[in-house]
Parts: structure tokens; sequence; C-alpha cells
């Protein structure tokens, strides 16, 4: 490359000529929608799709403030915020929704730079935007869907809880007066189902938050805590004669959510029920030590198979084997007790053998 091409890049590298300006200003106008405005915000320059957008004449739009295109559906915050980042001379960056002069609005990826004086502090302010109505849109769209959805299944799972309720109701006057292995089971069947709608919609109510950190959290009785899950699984580890060792020392207390918490320790003491053998068994033990305490849940039941092992915390996913304990389920719970443990700032990992059993590790930092 020679010293006079070398020279004339440097040059248009550091000083664009007007010819320069014109031939961007030309580029910019079949995608963007460029102004100019003064110390005050009104508008001084617009480019031609500045206008074609906007709807309004360019005589229309010089001597206005950008107030004339507010649409008034964002906070009045973020506008406040906007023109503070700029006066002090930062470029400012957002998506704003903007109103045309026939009334249809339009949302622009803006951004607003200051033009600094010889002291340092703004006396213009150029703004370029792209339309990205399209975008904001369909994510309005994708919302919109996935509310009726939420809305769907919540209004179903708690139209479910009726019934299960009042057969559960009829199923305990009948073992009241005559205990049968059929209800017994008839009770296991009911207890599953409405486990499952109990997950289904706490998936529903709480999808938003979960992988985030988020939660009321406190310093919580793990000890209370597995207690109070323990119980409600009495009957079904009397009825499969699984040998329960619950040897959690008194008053271990670590920093969760203390709704979220229960609902992980109930996954992982149904799991270890259902899919255990009978005349199995269950052992809870804790162990602290400087930095973590780590609750552990062990069964003897049927175990993970290996090439299955790395899909066990996914959405939806059941074991292949999973019906030998239990023919439903909603592959959710598992996946939801790892989220979970990840807004605690813990984490929830597993040891598996096929027909040897399971056990899940709860880890929690101090």
């Amino acid at each position: 490359m020679s010293k006079e091409n070398n020279k004339t890049q440097l040059d248009l590298g550091q000083n664009p000529s007007v010819k320069d300006f014109k031939a961007m200003l030309s580029a910019l106008n079949e995608t963007a929608l460029v102004s100019i405005a003064d110390i005050k915000g009104d508008i001084t320059f617009a480019n031609e799709k500045f206008v074609e957008v906007s709807k309004y004449s360019l005589d229309e739009l010089i001597g206005q403030n950008h107030r004339l295109l507010k649409s008034g559906d964002q906070p009045d915050e973020m506008f406040v915020n906007l023109w503070k980042t700029i006066s002090s001379g930062k470029n400012w960056r957002g998506e704003i929704k903007n109103k045309a002069k026939d009334g249809s609005y339009y949302w622009v990826d803006t951004s607003i730079a200051p033009i600094l004086n010889d002291k340092g502090r703004p006396e213009r302010y150029i703004a370029v935007r792209f339309l990205i109505t399209d975008k904001k849109e369909f994510e309005q769209e994708n919302q919109e869907q996935e509310e009726k959805r939420r809305e769907f299944i919540s209004m179903i799972s708690h139209q479910l809880r009726t019934p299960i309720t009042s057969a559960r109701w009829i199923l305990q006057m009948i073992q009241e007066t005559s205990p049968t292995e059929g209800v017994q089971d008839a009770f296991h069947k009911i207890d599953n189902l409405n486990n499952i709608i109990g997950t289904l919609l706490f998936f529903v109510e709480n999808e938003n938050v979960l992988g985030k950190v988020q939660g009321q959290k406190k310093e919580v009785d793990l000890t209370e805590i597995v207690s109070s899950q323990l119980s409600l699984f009495e009957a079904k580890i009397k009825t499969k004669k699984i040998i329960m060792l619950n040897k959690i020392p008194a008053s271990i207390f670590v920093s969760a959510d203390e709704v979220l918490l229960n609902r992980v320790v109930y996954s992982l003491i149904e799991n270890a029920v259902i899919y255990n053998k009978d005349h199995g068994e269950i052992e809870i033990t804790a162990e602290k030590s400087h930095e973590h305490i780590v609750l552990k849940i062990r069964d003897t039941g049927y175990g993970i198979p290996d090439k299955e092992q790395e899909k066990i915390f996914t959405k939806y996913f059941r074991a292949t084997n999973a019906s030998l304990g239990a023919n439903e389920g909603s592959g959710l719970s598992l996946y939801i007790a790892h989220q979970i443990m990840q807004i605690f700032g813990g984490s929830i990992s597993f040891r598996s053998k096929e027909n040897e059993g399971t056990t899940f590790h709860l880890q929690f930092s101090l």
C-alpha cells in the first residue's frame, strides 16, 4: 500500500467530509430513523425515514419536541432516566414505543448521543432509531399465548382438585368401615394423581422464577421440614413395609425459601418411597462441615439406568423403569427440585445403580 493511499484512508477515518456525511445519511435513510434535537429536545433535523414512519411532514416535525411522538404506554421514569443520561454527556439506548400522526404505534430500538461543545457540555443530540415493531408484536403474541396456556392449566388443575378431594373423602369413609387392599390401592392412585396435579400447578405458577435468584430466603429448620414431609408418606411406607431410618440430628438450619424447600424434600422422599421395593429401606442423614450442609436421602429401590442418568434433571423426563414404581408421573418433580436448589445457591446431585437404589444429595452453602 502506498503512502498516499494510506494517508487518504487515515484522513477519511479522522475527518469525514461533507460528501462522506451525505453518503452515510443516504445509507441510513434506507433503514434508520435519524433526528437531531437542540439542547431543549426540540427537533432541528429529521431524515426521510423518520418522516415516512412518523407520518408527520418535515415542517410538522421541525421545532417540535420529541414528546410529540410519545405513546403514553411507557413509564415516565424511563424518559426521566433518558434525559438525565444524555444531559450528563452520556449515550442512552433503549426500546421506545412511539405514536404516529395517524394514531398507529411503532417500536424503535433507539440510540441517543449528545454532541458536546468545547467545554464538554451537550449542545445538541443525535438519535438513530431502527424499527423493531414486528419483533415486539411477536413477543407480545407469544406472551399472550403463554398467559393463556398458564391460565388454562391452572384452571384445569384447580377444577380437578374438587372431585379428587371428594373421592378421597368417600374412600376414607369406606376404609374406616371395611378396609381392603383394593381401597388402599385406590388411595395410592388418588394421592399420586393429586401430587401430579400439584406439581403441574406449582410449575405453572412458578416457572417464571425457577432458575433465577429469587425466593424469600431465611434460616429454616431442615430437621422439621424432613419430619413434616415424612409424615405425609406414613401410610405408603407402612403399606410397602419400608424400613425408615431418619438419622438427621435436631435443629439443623439452612438458608432457603421454606415453601420451595418443602417442595424439594417432598419430591425426593416421594421418589424414595414410590420407586422403592417392598421391604426396602430409606435412610435420611445430614452432614455439616465448615462450608456446607449436605442432606442425603438414600433408598434401596429400582435405581436409574446408567444411560439415562444424564437426563434425570431435564423437564418431563421419566426413566424407562419408572413404571415399576408408578404408572403415572409428570416428569417435573426433579427438574423443579434442580431449579429450586439453584435459587438457594446450592446444588442437587445423586448416585444410582439400577436394581440397587439411589442416593440424592442436597448441598446448602453456609
